[in-house]
Formats: C-alpha cells, structure tokens, sequence
C-alpha cells in the first residue's frame, strides 16, 4: 500500500487506511510454515504481474499448503 511518501506490504488481508496498489497470492506471514514470514528487515522485494488465472492458481496452493516456495520466492 501508499501513504504519503511511504509504501508498505501488509502481511496478511486487513484493513489498515493504505491506498493499495496491488495483492500478492503468497501469504507473507503464516504461522504454520517455516519460515513463518517470508522475508527480513534489509531484504528487497521484487513483485512481478501475474492475471487473475495466474493468481487464483498459486491461491490454491497456498491454500493446501503445496506451494513450492523456491519456485516463487528468491532469497539472495
């Protein structure tokens, strides 16, 4: 999300008053997966474009917790 001059990734869906710019279908944070959060303080985040066909695909792996994170996630 936008305020002001600052940008922020909220870790999971909630409200927060941000003008959002956009979703990511990969949960940031959960609590049942190792690592629970998926990046540090320091860490660069790049987000790429995906269609809605794309999105609620990846979805459906987060769900089931099938996703196969080294295939989305690159941690340098």
């Amino acid at each position: 999300g936008i305020a002001n001059n600052q940008t922020g990734l909220y870790p999971s869906d909630s409200p927060g008053g941000w003008q959002i710019i956009g979703r990511t279908p990969i949960d940031v944070f959960n609590p049942k997966r190792e690592p629970k959060i998926l990046y540090q303080p320091g860490d660069r985040i790049k987000f790429y474009s995906i269609n809605e066909e794309q999105f609620l695909h990846i979805q459906k792996y987060v769900r089931k917790n099938q996703l196969d994170y080294d295939e989305w996630v690159m941690i340098e």
